[in-house]
């Protein structure tokens, strides 16, 4: 679980923001706490539970926990009493895991929801995660659970392995009330569950990076300004290929007079060390023949020959 000075700078730096319509933040991402796992299948069937007594009661929400007003009937106390159970194993899912709550306020102005048509609107998020070091299949699973205020799972992808994954949400709002939108958020929920039950496996920590865009203007300036970064990156990339032939052909001039000079450079020593070696020859011939007369004179006056 992350430590709470974590959550409280986080908190501050969100603070700091206003009205941004992306955050970009990297995290840490610790072992998911003792018991997750079992969380998570207490909570699928709590869900499985609600769905099949609203199915019973034929509740046509399709999976998702409507509001208490919505539910009409004998049967409001037990699905009442079956969504705070609910609650309270979220909120102990929300410790267990590395999750950050984003209020959709901070991000998009309520009067680009006024402006829309019908009496709901809808918010697109943009999601980007790149995860830095990879998880260890063999004893870890990294999860991401997007939850919207009711608890509902928007999106939900298990078993991240690849380095970049790139996520879209839709998320709904319900009522153009500005006291309701307040209140609007998502849970973006991390899961570095442990799947080796052995004990001598060592799931690690996961860094992660997390770029998120609340609503279709700052997607569309997230593409032109990654637009434009390739632009930037195509020119360095046609004016370093220009410097790169300029210096090829100023290299190939190079080794073409270099090479000119060496092979002027060779041949002259070449014919330099050929009169040397014939030098070296007459001196030897010379000396023996010298020898010989020499020996010969020798041996004749002392009548030896």
């Amino acid at each position: 679980m992350i430590p709470i000075i974590h959550h409280i700078i986080l908190a501050l730096i969100l603070l700091c923001i206003t009205q941004a319509q992306s955050i970009k933040i990297g995290r840490q991402i610790p072992v998911s706490g003792r018991g997750a796992t079992e969380l998570n299948t207490k909570i699928k069937g709590i869900r499985e539970e609600l769905d099949s007594y609203r199915i019973s009661h034929q509740d046509d929400s399709n999976g998702f926990i409507r509001r208490r007003h919505e539910f009409l009937g004998s049967y409001q106390k037990d699905v009442d009493k079956i969504i705070n159970n609910l609650r309270q194993e979220m909120n102990k899912y929300l410790q267990l895991n590395s999750c950050l709550r984003y209020y959709f306020q901070d991000f998009v102005d309520f009067s680009e929801l006024e402006s829309s048509e019908g009496s709901a609107a809808h918010i697109l998020l943009a999601i980007n995660v790149i995860v830095e070091n990879e998880p260890n299949p063999r004893v870890q699973s990294l999860n991401l659970n997007i939850m919207d205020k009711d608890m509902n799972a928007l999106r939900r992808k298990n078993g991240i392995h690849e380095r970049e994954s790139h996520i879209a949400v839709d998320y709904p709002v319900m009522s153009k009330s500005r006291e309701e939108y307040g209140n609007e958020h998502i849970d973006f929920c991390f899961e570095n569950l442990k799947v080796d039950r052995s004990w001598s496996s060592d799931p690690h920590d996961i860094n992660i990076y997390t770029d998120i865009s609340f609503g279709l203007p700052a997607i569309k300036s997230n593409y032109m300004e990654s637009t434009n970064r390739i632009g930037k990156i195509n020119e360095k990339l046609e004016k370093s290929d220009t410097e790169l032939d300029a210096m090829v052909n100023q290299m190939q001039s190079s080794m073409a007079t270099a090479y000119s000079r060496l092979r002027d450079m060779n041949e002259d020593t070449y014919s330099k060390q050929t009169i040397f070696y014939i030098l070296i020859l007459c001196s030897y011939f010379g000396t023996c023949i010298f020898e010989i007369l020499w020996l010969r004179r020798v041996l004749r006056l002392r009548k030896l020959a």
